[in-house]
């Protein structure tokens, strides 16, 4: 499906920019051309980033120190009772 008509641009093309690191709208008008003339696929695009970075968060583990102060409150001990935090 074309994302922008105005620059020949396809949601393969925006998915495959976003993948490597694009991650707003601007990012991908500067790269690919979009919404940089009509501008009535920046609403798409956007909503494209958008999944793009729901996904990337529901991807990405928590930090190891999260994990340890979320132990940590569960069980509710603090470093001075012998549990290190590193």
């Amino acid at each position: 499906m074309y994302v922008c008509i105005c620059a020949a641009v396809t949601e393969k093309q925006v998915l495959q920019t976003l993948a490597c690191g694009a991650c707003s709208v601007k990012a991908l008008q500067q790269k690919l051309g979009v919404a940089s003339r009509c501008a009535k696929c920046a609403r798409c695009a956007h909503e494209l980033v958008q999944q793009h970075r729901q996904k990337q968060q529901r991807l990405t583990p928590p930090a190891a120190n999260d994990d340890v102060i979320a132990v940590e409150q569960s069980l509710a001990l603090t470093p001075a009772e012998g549990f290190a935090v590193s």
